[in-house]
């Protein structure tokens, strides 16, 4: 056991240091400046967090626009004063044009510029003879034109994929079942109609009935 004179002593120096003042700024300040950083890493986890949450939100955005525009319908809807311009055109000799003789040589002309063409008819040859075609653009949609005269009036005969093109919203008629869309441009009419994938449109200087006959005859 220690004796009283260390006892003492040790009891003074403790009052000592008790009495001794001390400098806790260093530490402090050491604390304050720890705590900002940790606040900044919090901050920049936030960030990066958002960032990539932002990220995959505008992936998915992206994803649900391209699955929407893949299902929507991408047909171009056919203009009946353009429809009248080409015809006037072919009739004038207007718009350069491909001589044929026949509906066979026809579609053999506009099938060596478009891969997979299906005819200008439909299971019959009435004995109409063409007197050119050609393969035009229409609102990106590739249309075959055929110019034929019936009761010395000429008549084109347009051929689309049923896919690519649809007839505007107008007067329609039913014949034998089939559906037919009917406009008018100035002296012409025209008489549309969907068969077998295939999108049809005829016209000239005839009446509708007149021509949704001659789309009976041509199988349409």
């Amino acid at each position: 056991m220690n004796s009283p004179f260390e006892q003492d002593a040790v009891a003074m120096r403790l009052r000592k240091l008790a009495a001794m003042p001390v400098d806790t700024s260093a530490a402090s300040a050491r604390i304050m400046t720890a705590i900002p950083r940790a606040e900044a890493r919090r901050s920049f986890k936030l960030s990066a967090y958002w960032s990539r949450a932002a990220a995959v939100a505008a992936s998915l955005i992206i994803a649900v626009t391209l699955l929407t525009l893949s299902f929507w319908p991408n047909e171009a809807v056919a203009s009946p004063a353009e429809f009248a311009r080409i015809h006037r055109e072919m009739v004038r000799g207007e718009t350069p044009a491909m001589v044929a003789t026949s509906f066979e040589q026809a579609n053999r002309l506009i099938a060596e510029q478009w891969n997979g063409f299906s005819g200008f008819t439909h299971g019959t040859s009435p004995d109409w003879v063409p007197h050119a075609c050609c393969l035009r653009d229409v609102k990106n949609a590739k249309v075959a034109f055929a110019l034929i005269s019936i009761d010395d009036k000429k008549v084109s005969v347009a051929v689309a994929r049923a896919q690519d093109i649809r007839s505007p919203a107008g007067k329609v008629e039913t014949h034998n079942g089939q559906r037919y869309h009917i406009s008018t441009v100035d002296e012409f009419t025209m008489v549309m109609t969907e068969h077998d994938g295939r999108w049809v449109c005829l016209t000239g200087e005839k009446d509708a009935s007149a021509l949704i006959d001659a789309a009976n005859k041509l199988g349409f």
